[in-house]
């Protein structure tokens, strides 16, 4: 079980707008892909489900570049699971 995560970011206020993607079908950036593997069982998930989530990031200590994620998956209407 895992999260992948990517994004989509537009600079247009500036003299010359830039927007790029991390995704796995956009060009290769420094950026990559970030896959967050989840502890627990498993969700099951079928064809047609609908999964939710919500990601909370937050500084974890004073070294700039430590952070702390937490993620909740939920399929349907099902209880969600923190991860």
């Amino acid at each position: 079980n895992a999260v992948l995560c990517w994004f989509e970011i537009r600079f247009d206020a500036c003299h010359k707008p830039v927007a790029f993607a991390t995704g796995p079908e956009s060009p290769p950036t420094c950026w990559k892909q970030t896959a967050f593997f989840l502890e627990g069982p498993p969700l099951s998930v079928k064809a047609g489900d609908r999964v939710k989530g919500m990601i909370a990031v937050r500084k974890y200590s004073e070294k700039r570049r430590h952070i702390d994620i937490k993620i909740l998956c939920r399929v349907n209407s099902g209880s969600g699971q923190v991860h």
